[in-house]
């Protein structure tokens, strides 16, 4: 994977408070692994300012843009001189741009005006995202970016504010969600954290503004960054690598900077554990499914460019420090690569390593034989998702390939799993007509632990499988 490090992706290093120790400051959060920094300008006077510190530093770059409080001095020769700028070299987006309707420095119409000729020029540009400053005008902002929905995957929210309604709309529409350091103090923008999906996710200084708990009132600066990663973990109740290594990828997505590759990933660890991604088939088409969303997940890109090899599955299991227990896991169903699980799962036993499996209880009717059997002391735990209580629910969500004979199939599959493995749960969905009691009453007739999973619109789930 490589080391880990942090982007800043909005700070605004130009500014007159970081006039007499910008050096110093660039140093002390490269030194706590703060590693790249993107310069934001908000006029053409800074967003020229920024290029200009782009070019003496190492790991800064710039974007150009001009902010929606200097609209009313917003005129022609602007927008010629902002296109230069964004061919200059380290400029790596449009922004920050957008609508304030909360303080209004300039009016509305001036506001529209310049923002939908900054969208313009952005998608003549085309090569990097914008950034949008958004304070209460969210449905205008969807509205004027919904028309060149084409790059949408390139839009980022700064300084994340709203309901979780608009969050709702703005992930929908596939935009990348920052919260700045703000986020420490503010428990509205915390609760927003926790529905945010980490494939989404970036985070900010907005430096010198907004400065973290622990140093309100004080000027921000980007080492600072780290205040949020840590709250964030929190939140998510994941590993701070978890968060850092999904920023990583975030902002090579987006901006792309930074020394990660965005190639797929065979094995992935999350929240200190290890799983295999074996493959991306499924016998499932469930409405909830992560994969239909992202190919990414906690910082690693999960959709395969074909199913691994044994000898690529044990080349990538030997860079990494093993785990007590490996677990097959990731965007597809592992039971439709049965020789493959039990060949990887003999090498793990080898190990003296446990091995579990998560899988959607089909792995006999995709066989068409008991294959548990042959499971026997290779695999410790089977963890079946089956979602929902009764067949009716289940063959709406999920949409199984086997058809009505799918959810009998996989209780059967179940009772099955307990003759040869030692510990099996089943595990259901918090969605809406989801009967938890009757879940919990199957899972107890069927004699195997019980676990409810909380799915957020767009949240993943744990594994992901």
């Amino acid at each position: 994977m490589g080391r880990l490090y942090l982007v800043d992706t909005h700070c605004h290093l130009w500014h007159p408070e970081f006039s007499f120790d910008l050096k110093e400051v660039i140093k002390e959060a490269q030194r706590r692994n703060v590693s790249y920094f993107i310069n934001i300008g908000v006029d053409i006077d800074t967003s020229r300012k920024a290029i200009n510190i782009a070019s003496k530093y190492k790991g800064v770059y710039a974007c150009v843009g001009i902010h929606p409080h200097y609209a009313r001095d917003y005129k022609p020769s602007d927008l010629k001189e902002l296109c230069k700028l964004l061919k200059k070299k380290k400029v790596v987006g449009l922004g920050e741009v957008g609508l304030d309707f909360y303080r209004e420095l300039s009016n509305r119409k001036q506001q529209l005006k310049l923002f939908k000729e900054m969208l313009e020029v952005w998608t003549q540009w085309g090569k990097g995202p914008v950034i949008i400053h958004n304070r209460e005008a969210g449905d205008e902002v969807l509205s004027l970016v919904d028309k060149v929905r084409d790059q949408a995957s390139k839009v980022v929210m700064h300084c994340f504010s709203g309901d979780k309604q608009f969050l709702e709309e703005c992930l929908e529409r596939g935009y990348f969600i920052s919260y700045a350091t703000n986020l420490t103090y503010n428990e509205g923008l915390q609760e927003l954290v926790r529905y945010s999906p980490l494939e989404r996710l970036l985070l900010e200084t907005d430096s010198p503004y907004l400065a973290p708990a622990p140093y309100r009132g004080k000027r921000n600066k980007p080492s600072y960054l780290w205040e949020s990663v840590k709250l964030v973990a929190k939140l998510k109740e994941v590993e701070e690598e978890d968060i850092v290594r999904s920023l990583m990828v975030n902002v090579k997505r987006v901006f792309d900077i930074g020394e990660i590759t965005l190639k797929p990933r065979i094995v992935y660890r999350y929240k200190g554990n290890l799983y295999l991604n074996i493959t991306n088939r499924c016998t499932n088409n469930c409405s909830f499914c992560f994969r239909f969303h992202t190919d990414y997940f906690a910082g690693y890109k999960l959709k395969l460019e074909k199913e691994p090899t044994l000898r690529q599955i044990l080349r990538e299991l030997k860079g990494e420090e093993l785990s007590q227990e490996v677990t097959f896991c990731g965007f597809g169903e592992p039971f439709l690569r049965f020789d493959m699980l039990k060949r990887v799962a003999q090498e793990l036993k080898r190990r003296n390593l446990k091995v579990r499996v998560v899988t959607n209880g089909q792995g006999n009717l995709i066989n068409d034989r008991n294959v548990l059997r042959e499971l026997r002391g290779l695999v410790d735990k089977v963890s079946v998702s089956l979602n929902v209580e009764d067949e009716g629910k289940y063959n709406r969500l999920c949409k199984p390939k086997f058809g009505d004979r799918t959810f009998k199939g996989v209780v059967e599959f179940v009772r099955e799993a307990k003759k040869y493995i030692p510990e099996v749960e089943v595990t259901f969905l918090k969605l809406p007509g989801v009967d938890e009691k009757r879940c919990e009453e199957l899972a107890r007739d069927l004699g195997v632990h019980f676990r409810m999973r909380t799915l957020e619109r767009f949240f993943p789930l744990e594994g992901v499988g």
